[in-house]
């Protein structure tokens, strides 16, 4: 079953609040959250940060519990310039996050899945380069696919 529901390029946002609210608008578009599933997110990214420090090009991968997503979804957005997501791995750290990775997982055990396919994507340089390059949404998205994230 592919998960991914919308690779927006060149998303514009001047925060990752923006960069959240823009993609979860895309997953409430699609009837696959309520509403009130971007408050839990942003709720859980100032607790939690999401941000991710990897080989040169940083990502975020931020989600909320389950409680309003009414099918699973993720909506991949590439931002057209870089916006500060916390880190993470290191409390007080900024990154400079241009690829982000919303998640709306139904069932707590695909979520547990899926970022572990993340992880592993992302440690791969030259795949991340790659997703930095492509050229269309619908590249990306075959990029994505081709590493079982999708």
């Amino acid at each position: 079953m592919s998960h991914i529901s919308f690779v927006c390029m060149d998303l514009k946002a001047d925060s990752a609040e923006q960069a959240i609210h823009a993609l979860c608008a895309k997953l409430v578009e699609s009837g696959a959250v309520d509403p009130r599933y971007e408050a839990e997110v942003l709720k859980r990214e100032g607790e939690y940060p999401t941000g991710l420090p990897t080989a040169g090009y940083p990502l975020a991968m931020p989600h909320a519990a389950n409680t309003y997503v009414k099918h699973s979804a993720i909506a991949v957005g590439r931002l057209e310039s870089p916006v500060s997501f916390a880190s993470m791995a290191m409390d007080g750290e900024m990154l400079a996050v241009r690829l982000v990775f919303l998640l709306a997982i139904k069932d707590p055990n695909q979520q547990l899945d899926l970022l572990q396919n993340l992880v592993m994507v992302i440690q791969q340089e030259t795949l991340l380069r790659e997703m930095e390059k492509a050229d269309s949404s619908e590249a990306l998205a075959c990029l994505l696919r081709e590493t079982g994230v999708a």
